[in-house]
């Protein structure tokens, strides 16, 4: 699978942050959430409601992928080396987590199931 480009990589620290800050102004109930990862994705950049929690989030990312996963595949998101519960909410995630740039940064990957071996 293709990984997604980094977008610290694309973009200047200034040009992310005044992106983040644009956009926390419009939209103040809302988290800016870049995913990144060793999966395709058709977006890397998100607008996610502050009230979604961590689960809701991952099965709307789940619909982006480019390459549907099998039975015995999971996505594992992560924040760092913080590994989010499924039930945490997006803003208290965005609240802990965040970048200085103001954006919160998922890494997901794709990982097997529990019992399943090749």
């Amino acid at each position: 699978m293709n990984a997604i480009p980094n977008f610290r990589e694309l973009y200047t620290f200034e040009q992310r942050y005044e992106q983040s800050k644009h956009v926390l102004s419009k939209y103040p109930n809302s988290v800016p959430i870049i995913v990144q990862g060793d999966v395709s994705l058709k977006k890397h950049k998100y607008l996610v409601p502050s009230g979604l929690t961590i689960g809701h989030f991952m099965a709307s990312v789940r619909k982006q992928l480019n390459c549907p996963l099998n039975s015995q595949q999971g996505l594992v998101f992560s924040c760092g080396t913080h590994f989010p519960n499924a039930h945490e909410l997006i803003s208290v995630v965005f609240n802990n987590y965040r970048d200085k740039d103001g954006f919160l940064y998922m890494d997901i990957h794709v990982e097997n199931t529990f019992g399943y071996s090749n």
